[in-house]
This record gives structure tokens, sequence and C-alpha cells, in this order.
């Protein structure tokens, strides 16, 4: 459905008290579940600092899962299973729309540090460890909100979408 009242309601008031945030994106499983369309929306209300850290795999009644693009990795779920995923490969037919999105994370990641941004134009990209590191930082200081994508009615991307809380928001005690 898109940006609705409630998530403006809730933006405003995360951002009012500077709290660190992430956007999930339920229901891709549903009929006419839009992953570009929906990230354009959000991009369009919040900024294009809103991007996704995971890119989906199939849509509608055919997601199954979401690429990892801090890892690279496929995490494929079987639906109405466990919530555990099985690693996999890139699927092919993916291989530039993932290549795509991480182009930007990269990108906006080393503008939001200016080491980072250094280092990004010596080297014309950042390790694995310094994205992470850089992310973490401008998640919390509200300089990039991740999107993470799933379907929780039929346990397809819950257990990514905790895995990036704990790996990449920061704990209530790193807060002021």
């Amino acid at each position: 459905a898109g940006v609705e009242v409630n998530t403006e309601k809730t933006w405003e008031f995360a951002a009012e008290i500077g709290l660190p945030t992430a956007v999930f994106l339920a229901k891709m499983d549903r009929e006419r579940a839009d992953f570009e369309r929906a990230v354009e929306d959000l991009q369009s209300s919040f900024g294009r600092q809103v991007l996704p850290i995971q890119v989906p795999i199939g849509s509608e009644k055919g997601f199954r899962g979401v690429v990892d693009l801090l890892t690279g990795k496929a995490h494929v779920f079987e639906p109405g299973g466990n919530g555990r995923s099985s690693e996999q490969p890139v699927p092919d037919e993916l291989a530039a729309t993932v290549e795509s999105w991480k182009t930007r994370l990269v990108e906006a990641v080393a503008e939001s540090d200016e080491a980072l941004l250094e280092r990004f134009f010596e080297e014309g990209s950042l390790t694995d460890e310094e994205l992470v590191a850089g992310l973490r930082s401008a998640i919390a200081a509200r300089k990039i909100f991740p999107v993470l994508l799933g379907a929780p009615a039929t346990n397809v991307g819950s257990s990514t979408l905790l895995d990036a809380v704990v790996d990449l928001l920061p704990s209530p005690e790193d807060r002021p």
C-alpha cells in the first residue's frame, strides 16, 4: 500500500527523539507487492537515505527469500516453514539488480563519513568490514535508514530481520 499515515507519524516521532530507524517491508508475498515501487515511495516520502540492504528473491506469491547486500548471500526460506533460511548463491537473474543496489549502498555509506569517502575515492570501493562499520555508524546517526523485507505470515525473512537488528542497529545502551 506504500507509505501510509501511521508510517509518517511513526517516522516523525522517531526523528523527533533522534531514534535510529529501519524499515521492514512486510507482506512481500501479497498480490501487487512491488519492491521497487515501495522503495521509490519511501525515498520520495523520507529521502534518498532510505536504502535497501536486501533485495527480494521472487515476488508476490513467489517471494521466497532475500539477497543480503552486505554479505552477497541469498537466504532462501521454505514458506510456512520454521523460519530458518538456507544460504545459496545469488540467482543469476538478480545479479544486476543486486550489484546496482549494492553500489548505491556503498556510495551512501561512503558519503556518510569523511574518512570513508576519502577511502572510497582512493580505492573505488569499501571493504566489507568498512561497509558494515560505516553502515552501523550511519544508521546510529540517522544518516541511512535500512530497508529489510519479509513475509511474516509465511515465516519468510523474520530471521534475517532479527539478524540485522542485532548486527546493525545500535543497542539502547549506546544511545545518549
